[in-house]
């Protein structure tokens, strides 16, 4: 047993303690000690009869540390350029004429709903066609001789407007030259409530009027003819249908506060009204022929009011030089009736003629008395008479 504990002792002192030694135990030069790795050593089978092996060598494993570690950066790839959609303009936009596009109907077919087109300065040989609710008006609407829609004499109109709420304002429309198959009117309003408002229509010969207004579907539509010159306009041949400066059918379209001079039709040089309740307000209405009745205005049917016009100088080839009514109601009341002639001298009405099946009423809508008036130089039933020829106001 002595001999085995000592060869115990022997293959400890051979084996760990230069173990112990390699390792670098004892202080270190910080004060810190550094504990070795242990080694599993199996423990041996006692024999005396086994002679203790060599000493081995002491063989250190040299490990080569890893190099430090160093992130290394992912490179993202490049991203897509994705190109920027264009915005869809919301609102109304304004286009302009020939900044945006050459021609007004070019603009127009553009437009959307709502959007304003403004046209520049010149003249623009063009027939229009509008069937969108848009304003159309010149850069310099208080000058409209400046901007001119030219239809060049080709039997079309000049601005066609199809149902819909359009504004058009500042131009001088001229030219239009109609024929028996191709009427032509400078601005035709077919239905809708478009508005007319600050422009010159001169010089045109139609066969129908140089603006025409015609309700669709029996809508009582009522377009705004307001703040324009309509002058020197004429009808392309004598017929019934008439109107060479208005012409209304249908609806309920306001006239309002524009000047209509020079203008030859077979009936209403100035206005004809064709089955329409429309109001006639602040006109001037002078110096129109008619060669048939109503020099100034013409009303065939329905219910109209005629107020605080100047209606003066107008001539009829046949009765109702001033103002013709027939088969019709009409309020008529603060208008100035001066020096219009009627050539009919048997049925006469040189300021007014009250024809068949037709009604004037005041202001507050009670008839007037059916009595003829001549040589009235002042106020009567709230208008005021003078100069006309053969007579004032005749019932017939």
């Amino acid at each position: 047993m002595a001999k085995i504990k000592l060869l115990y002792l022997f293959v400890v002192m051979i084996f760990i303690f230069p173990l112990f030694i390699g390792c670098g135990g004892g202080a270190t030069p910080s004060g810190g000690t550094s504990s070795p790795t242990p080694t599993t050593l199996a423990s041996p089978t006692p024999n005396p009869s086994v002679t203790p092996s060599p000493s081995p060598t002491n063989i250190m494993a040299t490990v080569t540390p890893a190099p430090p570690f160093e992130p290394t950066a992912t490179c993202s790839p490049t991203p897509t350029a994705v190109p920027t959609p264009t915005p869809t303009p919301s609102g109304p936009r304004t286009i302009y004429v020939p900044g945006n596009y050459a021609t007004i109907q070019a603009a127009i077919n553009t437009a959307n709903d709502g959007d304003t087109i403004i046209v520049s300065a010149g003249t623009y040989i063009e027939n229009l066609m509008i069937s969108k609710p848009i304003v159309l008006r010149s850069a310099d609407p208080t000058h409209p001789e400046l901007t001119v829609i030219n239809a060049g004499a080709n039997g079309k109109d000049g601005i066609r407007i199809e149902n819909a709420d359009v504004t058009v304002r500042g131009f001088t429309i001229t030219n239009v030259v109609g024929n028996t198959t191709s009427y032509g009117k400078a601005i035709f309003i077919f239905g809708g409530a478009a508005t007319i408002d600050g422009n010159t229509i001169e010089l045109n010969k139609t066969e129908s009027a140089a603006i025409y207004f015609q309700d669709i579907n029996n809508n009582d539509d009522s377009p705004l003819i307001i703040n324009n010159i309509i002058r020197n306009n004429e009808y392309y041949t004598a017929g019934i249908n008439g109107g060479s400066g208005i012409y209304l059918s249908g609806g309920s379209p306001q006239i309002k506060n524009n000047t209509i001079t020079g203008n030859k039709s077979s009936y209403g040089g100035g206005i004809r009204v064709n089955n329409s309740n429309a109001m006639i307000e602040g006109n001037t209405i002078s110096g129109n022929y008619a060669y048939e009745d109503g020099g100034g205005i013409d009303v065939h049917g329905l219910s109209v009011v005629i107020k605080n016009n100047i209606i003066t100088g107008n001539h009829a080839g046949g009765e109702g030089g001033g103002i013709n009514l027939f088969q019709s109601s009409a309020r008529v009341f603060g208008n100035t009736i001066t020096h219009n002639i009627a050539d009919n001298t048997s049925i006469k009405g040189g300021g007014i003629l009250v024809g068949y099946q037709a009604l004037i009423l005041d202001q507050y809508g009670n008839p007037w008395p059916a009595s003829d008036q001549s040589g009235l130089n002042g106020s009567y039933q709230n208008n005021t008479f003078s100069d006309n020829q053969p007579n004032d106001v005749e019932f017939y």
